[in-house]
């Protein structure tokens, strides 16, 4: 995906939107669809605020940067590695989300996670790359 369709209004408001609908799945177990894959309710619930503060980064009217938005994107979509859908160990998901929302401001190629280290899911996505 280019730079601009992953940080252009459109995408953000979609990944909102899919945010929004994984916590309000975890509040709302009754209004669960059936779906092949199910999200780790537990994980969500413990990184609901950080959820939340990525949420809040997307709806504000900065400008986002592509390699937070990635790491974003993969959160929700890969569910054979995204600690949203596995059971990685505890915390996974937090620091995965709070990565991602620093990495929507921070400098090209680094985002830093609470930890200060680069995130699991960026680092594992340039292994990925440069085997390509």
């Amino acid at each position: 995906m280019l730079a601009a369709q992953l940080t252009s209004a459109r995408r953000r408001r979609q990944l909102v939107t899919t945010l929004q609908r994984t916590i309000n799945e975890e509040h709302n177990r009754s209004l669960t669809r059936v779906r092949m894959t199910t999200i780790n309710r537990a994980a969500v619930r413990n990184a609901e605020g950080a959820i939340n503060g990525l949420i809040a980064r997307l709806t504000a009217a900065q400008p986002v940067r592509a390699e937070g938005m990635a790491i974003a994107e993969r959160l929700i979509t890969d569910a054979a590695r995204s600690p949203l859908y596995d059971s990685a160990g505890p915390g996974a998901l937090r620091r995965e989300v709070l990565a991602a929302t620093e990495a929507l401001d921070s400098a090209p190629g680094f985002a830093p996670c609470r930890l200060g280290h680069q995130g699991p899911l960026l680092t594992r996505a340039r292994r990925t790359a440069r085997r390509r």
